[in-house]
């Protein structure tokens, strides 16, 4: 696999996580 695209990969997958953690955190009180 291309560096490149690891690197890339990585970071798409670490924004989408943080995200999602901050989401749900944030709507933690709803469920």
């Amino acid at each position: 696999m291309n560096r490149v695209m690891k690197i890339l990969a990585m970071a798409a997958i670490a924004l989408l996580v943080g995200y999602a953690y901050k989401s749900h955190s944030e709507h933690s009180e709803e469920e």
